[in-house]
């Protein structure tokens, strides 16, 4: 038998395009059924599964499997696609085949393989991970995708280096925000990229006003920059910060005594690595310590990826920061369950209407941002 016939949620543009103090939500998305139908040509678990499949495999990161594995399951690759289908209609736009898309973050792409089922046939990645950015390219060479979907490796908070202005009808930031180094390098480079009317569309689940959120992702930064190594919430520390650090260190000062080196490393919490470079010059030439020690509740910094970890963002403060670049923006909580229909979605939409009070106890957010 084919998939129950479930309703789906979502915003019209008028509810998006208005006063962001009436965060009102018009009409529904077209029901699961109709999703299903939508796609064209090869499901998004067909995709994974000729990937995984593929005499190239063994060209894949390391990471690949844990982060895509799970899409090979038909049931999980629909709800990853009605996911990312909700968030691309936040925008108050259909994706048509004209519809120029960018991902910034796109890690492996599947949120960009989306895209192009529905529809879209100008999708373009940006990531910073080289073996991402690898992976992805011989993924989309498997699939015969390249003259539709296009991938390159660059930062989030310089867009304009990679692309020129009014390129975008959608650009999209999906559990990438909290790692940006520039965020408001990012949010100018998007006003630039988007065409008037064009949306932004930011969804992340690092809610800085829920509280639990906040204990949890403090200890989570503390796991990372301190150790020990192994699993912590959905995270797993491989190597801690302070770590990388003291490797860093003794690559550039091999003479340094193990004392030296174990103070330089706690003295250089959340310095990247040419930062953690500088400061060891600066103690082997003239004895200056950084003294840059952890703080509990600051967000650590990866030394080798020059990546924060993770980002705790305000969003109804973050929705005032997004218009001050000239955006019509707005913020909203998110239960879940949009994807799945029925009476989960109707009490997301009730929870949407009811962001200011559940804000602060939504773990996840999403943001739409319209440019004039």
């Amino acid at each position: 038998p084919g998939p129950r016939k479930l309703r789906g949620t979502g915003c019209t543009r008028r509810a998006i395009c208005g006063s962001p103090r009436s965060p009102r939500l018009g009409g529904a998305l077209r029901t699961m059924a109709d999703e299903f139908a939508s796609y064209q040509g090869p499901r998004l678990h067909e995709f994974y599964r000729a990937l995984f499949a593929s005499s190239r495999s063994a060209e894949f990161d390391n990471w690949f499997h844990g982060y895509c594995g799970y899409l090979v399951d038909p049931f999980q690759a629909r709800r990853f696609y009605s996911y990312t289908r909700y968030l691309a209609e936040l925008s108050g736009r259909p994706v048509t085949p004209a519809t120029r898309i960018l991902d910034v973050g796109c890690g492996f792409g599947p949120a960009c393989l989306a895209f192009f089922l529905m529809g879209s046939r100008e999708v373009h990645g940006l990531e910073i991970h080289e073996p991402m950015v690898r992976t992805f390219r011989v993924s989309l060479e498997i699939l015969s995708l390249q003259p539709f979907i296009r991938v390159q490796r660059g930062n989030a908070g310089r867009l304009q280096d990679h692309y020129p202005p009014d390129a975008f009808d959608l650009v999209l930031s999906n559990e990438a925000l909290s790692h940006y180094e520039d965020v408001d390098g990012f949010l100018r480079g998007c006003y630039a990229l988007l065409r008037p009317g064009g949306a932004l569309v930011i969804s992340d689940t690092n809610n800085g006003l829920n509280p639990w959120t906040r204990w949890k992702t403090r200890r989570i930064w503390a796991r990372f920059e301190l150790g020990p190594p192994g699993p912590i919430y959905q995270h797993t520390v491989d190597v801690p910060f302070i770590e990388l650090r003291r490797r860093i260190i003794r690559s550039e000062a091999p003479a340094l005594s193990d004392p030296e080196v174990e103070s330089l490393a706690r003295e250089t919490f959340g310095l990247r690595g040419r930062e953690v470079r500088e400061a060891i010059r600066l103690f082997v030439e003239r004895g200056i310590h950084p003294r840059r020690p952890f703080r509990w509740g600051a967000c650590p910094m990866n030394p080798e990826a020059d990546q924060y970890m993770e980002y705790l963002f305000y969003p109804l403060a973050l929705a005032r920061r997004v218009a001050g670049f000239g955006f019509r923006a707005r913020a909203q909580a998110y239960l879940g369950g949009a994807t799945r229909g029925g009476i989960v979605a109707r009490f997301n939409r009730l929870w949407v209407r009811l962001t200011p009070l559940t804000i602060h106890c939504s773990q996840a957010f999403n943001l739409i941002a319209i440019k004039p």
